[in-house]
């Protein structure tokens, strides 16, 4: 614990330790010494000269962050100057992983995952694109991994350091340069666009499209598409077609090879020109992709729990209630497939023609599709429904929804949805 009378930096953050440390500038764990809030302070390294380009590149962080505030990027809380002249950004303190940090602990994603999170990062990335902002350097080290009060998971995009902002007129300034000091190219070679890498053009916004693909390849391979050299990936990017990540792995639907085969284009016209089309063309290549919310931090722990735990009952729906309430519940995710917006149900009443859920948030809009476990199950199960009702729940909050199931289902659905039903005809 850091002694309250340690020296406070900029007159209001305590320092208690180090969290990451770069080439330019480290960032620090400090706690606010007024409303004791955790934060992440990123500071130029010890010896940065005040006036140089990394002081002001810091601050030109600062308002690439302000320009592509998001849910799914990074909040900055505060900018200014500490006492030695250098400047700072005070930044959320996220508490989970960088998507690197889970490749390298679990693996390859499923293909639902992996779709998911390039569609959370076209998200992300949207307010940042519609301000004339180019990141530059998406990948999966800057890609992290948090877990929400309402204990789901969604990812945060950090590191703003090289973005390109938008000049005068609107449009992106241009970003095909290498840096004043250190002589190397701004960005990561793998996830760099070939107009990014061969500095040949200028660099808009289709490049953040590119890295979003080669990001989205390398979960589902296990590698990025063009591995080696600055000289191996420019030379490959040039002069070789789009590698196919079948090659790497059998599951992956030919809509999404395809998909990838466009992000990853070796000329910009050839990419999708925007991340919402990007995410939209993801969401069609795998439907399923946001039927399931994200599921990385902690698996293994959790899965332990669930699978200790007893199955919950649930009470058959017929005609109309003639049952008291189970006192337990089924988990259940409901998602609008086309929104992009999830929430988390209780199934509390089922029959082979549909469920009640109790439902905590508004329910998003049509589309729908309704994610559940079945008590012995493997794996969930997904069915596409329709709201029928939706009455108050004074006694709890929020809703009680009836969900008519669509036909036809397919027969797996089918058999864990009669599964619940004889559960709970067990019991009657």
């Amino acid at each position: 614990m850091v002694s309250a009378s340690a020296p406070l930096l900029g007159g209001r953050y305590r320092v208690e330790g180090l969290l990451a440390e770069g080439g330019m500038s480290h960032v620090l764990a400090v706690v606010h010494a007024f409303s004791r809030r955790p934060i992440a302070l990123k500071v130029p390294l010890p010896g940065t000269p005040p006036g140089g380009e990394i002081a002001a590149r810091l601050l030109r962080e600062a308002r690439a962050l302000e320009v592509a505030r998001h849910p799914g990027v990074v909040e900055l809380l505060d900018a200014g100057y500490l006492e030695d002249g250098l400047p700072y950004l005070a930044l959320e303190r996220l508490e989970g992983a960088t998507v690197d940090a889970c490749l390298q602990q679990r693996g390859v994603f499923s293909v639902a995952e992996a779709t998911r999170l390039a569609i959370e990062l076209c998200e992300a990335l949207g307010p940042a694109h519609a301000g004339g902002l180019v990141h530059r350097d998406v990948k999966p080290s800057n890609v992290f991994v948090v877990r929400t009060r309402a204990n789901d998971e969604r990812v945060k995009l950090i590191d703003f350091g090289i973005a390109a902002l938008p000049d005068a007129q609107g449009p992106a300034a241009p970003a095909g340069r290498k840096l004043t000091q250190e002589g190397t190219f701004l960005g990561t070679p793998s996830y760099m666009a070939p107009e990014q890498l061969s500095l040949r053009k200028p660099t808009d916004r289709r490049a953040d499209v590119y890295a979003i693909g080669a990001t989205l390849f390398e979960l589902l391979a296990g590698r990025p598409p063009y591995p080696g050299t600055y000289a191996d990936i420019l030379v490959a990017q040039m002069t070789k077609p789009v590698p196919d990540v079948r090659e790497h792995r059998a599951d992956v639907p030919a809509a999404l090879v395809a998909m990838l085969a466009c992000a990853l284009a070796r000329e910009p016209e050839d990419r999708p020109t925007d991340v919402s089309l990007l995410r939209n063309a993801l969401l069609d290549a795998v439907p399923a992709a946001l039927a399931r919310p994200l599921s990385l931090l902690g698996r293994a722990r959790r899965i332990e729990e669930e699978e200790a735990a007893e199955p919950a009952p649930i009470l058959l729906l017929s005609e109309r209630r003639r049952h008291r309430r189970a006192p337990f519940s089924v988990r259940g995710w409901l998602t609008s497939t086309r929104e992009g917006r999830q929430i988390e149900v209780a199934i509390e009443d089922v029959s082979e023609g549909g469920v009640a859920v109790h439902a905590p948030e508004p329910v998003p809009g049509a589309p729908l599709a309704l994610v559940f476990v079945a008590p012995g199950a493997s794996a969930a199960t997904i069915v596409g429904t329709e709201t029928q009702w939706v009455r108050p729940d004074a006694a709890r909050g929020g809703s009680l929804v009836g969900l008519r199931f669509l036909d036809p289902l397919p027969e797996d659905a089918r058999a864990a949805v009669r599964a619940l039903v004889a559960l709970r005809g067990q019991d009657r």
